[in-house]
């Protein structure tokens, strides 16, 4: 079970992968399409301030 914060203390919280190599499939059994890339959840505005803060690269 995973369990994400949503928010604290009413401000939006956001997940950073630990895994720059994980891999997000979309789409159907048809149109399947493979996104390599770090599966960050939450403002994707918040997600690159927090990324930028701790210089982790995008």
């Amino acid at each position: 079970m995973v369990i994400k914060l949503a928010k604290v203390d009413d401000k939006d919280c956001v997940k950073i992968s630990d895994d720059l190599n994980k891999v997000q499939c979309t789409g159907d059994s048809f149109h399947a399409t493979l996104h390599f890339h770090p599966q960050n959840t939450g403002d994707k505005t918040l997600v690159a301030g927090v990324k930028k803060l701790y210089g982790i690269p995008n």
